[in-house]
């Protein structure tokens, strides 16, 4: 990838997350990272020559037989590819994260629009749930392991569930939230 190209990448970027930005409550979470795509730019634009070794004088360029310049040269080369695929792969996972985000807004929308408490609460991502034995139940979204019954082992899935401090090793689903959930009010 060359430098225009990752400029490219980053500035879609940027402006993904500034729509976010606008269409979400605004945070530290989009500011952070705006910022750090605007350095990002900002060093492709006017690049600062990268060193990974110390700069060599003259006299000892000078003593250099000529394969020994090419193997330096060709490090130097390597290098810069290197660094160039590493921006390439931090504007990658941004969008990824930035995806997953935008995608935890709908998940929360669609789960206080089907899922209430008993006192018809709405539930999202991160409340605390009390079921009619007091024990406390997070809801999470990510990947976690469900049982399929018909491979008779446990999976990796994508989606909501919840955990129990009581059981830390085990996901459990929703259900009926209406019937035994109670969300848990902030202590102020």
């Amino acid at each position: 990838m060359d430098r225009i190209a990752a400029i490219a990448g980053l500035e879609y970027v940027r402006e993904r997350c500034q729509i976010l930005n606008k269409q979400n409550p605004p945070n530290d979470f989009f500011k952070t990272i705006c910022e750090s795509l605007n350095m990002a730019i900002a060093a492709l634009q006017e690049p600062e020559p990268i060193c990974w070794t110390k700069p060599l004088d003259d006299s000892t360029l000078m003593g250099m037989t000529k394969s020994e310049l090419i193997e330096y040269v060709r490090i130097c080369e390597k290098n810069a590819k290197v660094a160039m695929q590493t921006v390439d792969q931090q504007a990658k996972n941004v969008e990824k994260l930035l995806g997953v985000v935008c995608m935890k807004d709908k998940i929360n929308k669609e789960l206080a629009a089907h899922f209430k408490d008993m006192h018809g609460k709405p539930i999202s991502i991160g409340s605390i749930l009390i079921n009619p034995d007091g024990y406390e139940f997070e809801v999470k979204f990510g990947i976690h392991k469900m049982f399929c019954p018909v491979d008779k082992e446990y999976m990796d899935t994508l989606g909501v569930y919840c955990t129990c401090s009581l059981f830390p090793e085990e996901v459990f689903p929703l259900g009926q939230t209406e019937e035994w959930a109670k969300i848990k009010e902030e202590e102020q």
